[in-house]
């Protein structure tokens, strides 16, 4: 994670770290979709994140290291 906080997403060309976002939109499917730019080889790709659905229904139970997860409904 960066100083602020965010997760830092490497390029996917190069691996390099020092990207950014060039701009952000909302799909009708309630989509988020980042244009992003590495600084290093110049490569210009989308990332795209799905709406967070909450979990209030369910227990969330870890299970060991490797965190797996399972959801049981009340």
């Amino acid at each position: 994670m960066s100083r602020s906080g965010a997760i830092q997403i490497r390029c996917p060309q190069c691996g390099g770290r020092d990207t950014h976002v060039v701009c952000t939109f909302h799909t009708e499917a309630e989509q988020l979709v980042r244009r992003r730019h590495c600084q290093f080889c110049d490569h210009r790709w989308y990332t795209v994140q799905s709406a967070e659905q909450p979990l209030s229904q369910y227990s969330i139970k870890w299970k060991g290291k490797s965190r797996i997860v399972s959801l049981i409904d009340h």
